[in-house]
C-alpha cells in the first residue's frame, strides 16, 4: 500500500509511505504566483504537480489536512487546493480522506493545540525511525505536518486491518 499525505498551502508539505519497504519520502513544494501572473496560476501549478506526483507514486490513498474556515487568503487558498485534490482523486478513482489538524496534533503529541516546533520534533522522530528513509532533519513545519498526517493515516489504516 502507498499512502500520500498532503498539508495543502502556498508551501505544500507532502509525505508518502511505501508499505512494502516501510519507507517514507517527503518534501515541500511552493505554489506562489509569479509577478504579473493571475493568482489563479497557483492552482494550475498545484494541479500539474499533483498530476505528476500521482502518476509517479500511484498512491492507494491520499490523506490531507482539512480546511479551517478562519477566513482570509490562507483559508481561501487551502480550500482551492483541497478542491483540486478531491477533483483529481475522483477522476483517477483514488481513495481520499481529510483529517482535522487538531486530531493529528493530538495523535502525535497528545495535545490538539501543539505548536509548530512540537510537530517538527515529532516528525523528525517518525522520519528517523524509518530505516530506509534518507538521513536528514525535517525543518519545515509544512513537511513536518505532512509526515504527521501520514503517521496518523498509517495508524488509522492499520487499525482498520485488525
Amino acid at each position: 500500500m502507498k499512502i500520500l499525505a498532503i498539508d495543502p498551502g502556498l508551501s505544500t508539505g507532502w509525505a508518502v509511505w511505501f508499505s512494502e519497504s516501510d519507507r517514507i519520502e517527503s518534501g515541500v513544494q511552493a505554489f506562489r504566483a509569479r509577478r504579473g501572473e493571475s493568482p489563479g496560476m497557483r492552482y494550475l501549478y498545484f494541479r500539474t504537480w499533483l498530476d505528476r506526483i500521482l502518476n509517479r507514486i500511484k498512491p492507494d490513498l491520499i490523506v490531507y489536512e482539512m480546511s479551517h474556515h478562519r477566513g482570509g487568503a490562507a483559508t481561501q487558498i487551502q480550500i482551492g487546493l483541497t478542491s483540486r485534490i478531491e477533483e483529481i482523486c475522483s477522476i483517477l478513482k483514488t481513495d481520499y480522506m481529510k483529517v482535522h489538524s487538531g486530531e493529528v496534533k493530538k495523535f502525535i503529541t497528545g495535545s490538539g493545540k501543539a505548536k509548530k516546533q512540537a510537530m517538527i520534533t515529532a516528525a523528525n522522530k517518525i522520519f528517523q525511525n524509518q530505516k530506509r528513509s534518507p538521513e536528514r532533519d525535517i525543518i519545515s513545519d509544512d513537511e513536518a505536518d505532512a509526515i504527521c498526517i501520514l503517521a496518523w493515516a498509517i495508524n488509522e489504516f492499520e487499525d482498520q486491518k485488525k
